[in-house]
């Protein structure tokens, strides 16, 4: 990442979404194989089991799962503060694992990482922090001076230079960490649960500084979670950890729209409209004899663009269509969620609408019969 692009204002006009359909990106991180163990007991699980991934060059990838399945193990073995025991990293095109000292030294300013608890120096002020590894680095005061103030700006803290972290809010500090992380013009940077420690509005506003970034800088952005909302809102693709290995990869919008393992499925619960008790309670299975309503489960995976066609949808299965409980989100540009419908129809009229309505989402079913009362 040059100096003049670091320094350059930001673009008025939104940058176009990566390309989805088009041929893959180059790769800035490659795993082939990558296992990890930490103990050499024949009973212990590794902490990662063959995990073949490759990055792409300027896109933001997640890596997801539950507590203990080998996130932060992974994401640390790009920058070598794990060393594998089985497998390559590759950053680059560069196998990690045969750099020497000061290979690691250039390896870790190349890929800089911002981490939960922010890790900022209490008796530096927010200018200290960030300057910090560049003191180290032995660069000129100019330098760092004109670099640090640059980040500041960049980061939304220009205000704060000389603040303490004790005078921050905790959003405030995570863009500290971010700026100190980029101080050395990285090509990666790696986001170890980002976000965690933080409120959401604080959190979407962290997010949305990300993507910034990504955008304006071509930055590489590798974002390890456990909250599947903040892969919804800013990642590219992502992958799915269980147990140390990669269970589940692809783009985000197929991933959450037609999770293919249980272990995607229990991390997308949170995310999903499933049907109110209060009318879970009331539904039958079959159509009472007398006037009732029917409930239809409309479900958009993802695999149409644009809008659910509501106007199409009340003019195929009837005026007395009513929406009852439901969302449907838009993951880059793909609809998904489920819409729960009531609809008076007789038992001999519903399976020809249901035929005529099958187009108009990925997948219509009938969840049951609600007995109209007056």
């Amino acid at each position: 990442m040059s100096q003049d692009i670091l320094t350059a204002p930001p673009s008025e006009a939104p940058a176009a979404p990566l390309p989805e359909a088009t041929a893959p990106l180059p790769p800035s991180v490659v795993f082939e194989r990558v296992g990890k163990r930490f103990s050499d007991a024949p009973d212990a699980a590794p902490a990662l089991a063959e995990v073949d991934l490759a990055i792409g060059t300027g896109e933001i990838f997640g890596i997801i799962g539950r507590s203990g399945a080998g996130k932060s193990t992974l994401i640390r073995t790009i920058n070598r503060l794990e060393r594998p025991s089985s497998g390559r990293v590759l950053v680059a095109g560069t196998d990690v694992g045969t750099l020497d000292n000061d290979g690691l030294i250039a390896l870790r300013r190349r890929t800089g990482m911002i981490f939960q608890h922010f890790n900022l120096l209490s008796a530096k002020t927010v200018f200290g922090n960030v300057a910090l590894p560049l003191r180290v680095a032995g660069l000129p005061r100019r330098v760092i001076e004109e670099r640090v103030r640059n980040l500041l700006d960049l980061v939304g803290l220009a205000d704060k230079r000389d603040a303490y972290p004790a005078q921050l809010s905790g959003g405030q500090k995570q863009r500290v960490g971010i700026a100190r992380a980029m101080v050395h013009e990285p090509e990666i940077l790696l986001c170890d649960e980002a976000t965690s420690a933080l409120d959401p509005e604080t959190t979407q506003s962290i997010l949305t500084l990300l993507r910034d970034i990504n955008r304006r800088l071509g930055l590489t952005i590798v974002l390890i979670t456990h909250e599947m909302a903040v892969i919804r809102e800013i990642c590219d693709r992502v992958a799915v950890l269980e147990r140390g290995r990669v269970v589940e990869e692809g783009p985000v919008w197929r991933v959450f729209g037609a999770p293919s393992h249980p272990a995607t499925a229990a991390l997308l619960r949170p995310l999903v409209h499933d049907l109110p008790a209060e009318l879970h309670a009331r539904l039958q299975a079959t159509p009472p004899p007398g006037p009732h309503e029917t409930l239809l489960g409309l479900r958009y995976a993802g695999d149409r663009r644009g809008d659910p066609p509501l106007a199409a949808l009340a003019a195929t299965l009837g005026p007395t269509l009513r929406l009852l409980h439901g969302g449907v989100d838009r993951i880059q540009d793909h609809p998904q969620g489920l819409l729960i419908v009531a609809v008076e129809l007789s038992p001999t009229e519903l399976p020809q609408r249901l035929a005529r309505a099958g187009a108009l989402a990925d997948r219509i079913e009938v969840l049951g019969h609600v007995p109209l009362t007056n």
